[in-house]
């Protein structure tokens, strides 16, 4: 009788040290039901293919490292003290430049993706291959950092503002209005100064003025047709804005343009609506 006392009490001594064990002591990597590599995975790594509230892409994409010089520096205004920052995605340099109350990128974005909402060749590209002197095109669902779905939907509504989209942390795609405030810095309205004094000094044909004042050296570039792989223009500049409220249809979206129509030696600079499908380029503006 006595052994089985000592028996029934070390027993009960067992069961209860197990039991504080479960409720107080921390679970190991080991113990853990992603297994001993739970520290590698992240939470957004564990929603690779769940879309957000938001419609935004639960960072699925993977980053290709830029390599090489930046041969569209050559388009910059020399007399211009620009600042410069550096993409952590991909170690990619940019020249930024302060105008008026504002901070732009004084050249266009040139992010590569593997994956995502901007997938190489899928939803961006390059001009004639040269994304290094060019930037990279967009299309817009893509430069929203959107399930390319909504290049036929309306997003208005739920968009935060300001919306980051595809441009790196702490910059955002401009909102038309921020455009607006850029061209009215010159002449308001009309904006042919505007459109002189935006574009770079050496990129454009001879036909088409341009004095770049400001430092916002704006080049020539995007995609005229569905079909090709990116006609250079040498006539238009073309920027995605995050506006598509005031389209008819969900497909159209607002662009920035700066463009010189040769037959017609006209000079201007504003907006349009755009087929959101198009490829363009993407000027990040500083929160």
């Amino acid at each position: 009788m006595q052994k089985f006392l000592l028996f029934l009490s070390f027993t009960m001594f067992v069961l209860t040290a197990c039991s504080n064990g479960s409720e107080n002591d921390p679970v190991s990597p080991e113990d853990s039901p992603l297994g001993s590599g739970t520290e590698n995975v992240s939470s957004s790594s564990v929603a690779d293919d769940v879309l957000s509230s938001s419609g935004v892409s639960e960072n699925k994409e993977s980053y290709v490292p830029y390599v090489g010089e930046k041969p569209n520096w050559k388009y910059l205004n020399p007399s211009i003290a620009y600042d410069e920052i550096v993409d952590e995605r991909d170690g990619q340099r940019y020249k930024t430049v302060v105008i008026g109350d504002q901070t732009w990128f004084a050249e266009n974005l040139n992010l590569a993706t593997i994956g995502g909402n901007a997938d190489d060749q899928v939803a961006s590209k390059c001009a004639k291959d040269s994304c290094e002197v060019y930037g990279r095109l967009y299309t817009w669902a893509a430069a929203m950092n959107f399930d390319a779905s909504y290049n036929n939907l309306f997003f208005y509504e739920d968009k935060v503002v300001p919306h980051q989209g595809i441009c790196p942390n702490g910059w955002h795609v401009p909102e038309k209005d921020e455009f607006v405030v850029l061209l009215n810095n010159f002449d308001k309205g009309i904006w042919f100064e505007a459109n002189m004094k935006l574009k770079s000094m050496n990129a454009w044909v001879a036909e088409a003025p341009a004095t770049d004042d400001v430092g916002f050296s704006a080049i020539p570039v995007y995609e005229e047709s569905y079909s090709n792989n990116g006609i250079i223009n040498e006539y238009q500049s073309r920027f995605w804005t995050t506006l598509d409220k005031d389209s008819k249809f969900g497909e159209r979206a607002k662009y920035a343009i700066i463009l010189y129509i040769v037959n017609e030696e006209l000079f201007d600079a504003g907006y349009a609506d755009g087929n959101k499908e198009k490829y363009m380029s993407i000027r990040c503006i500083k929160d």
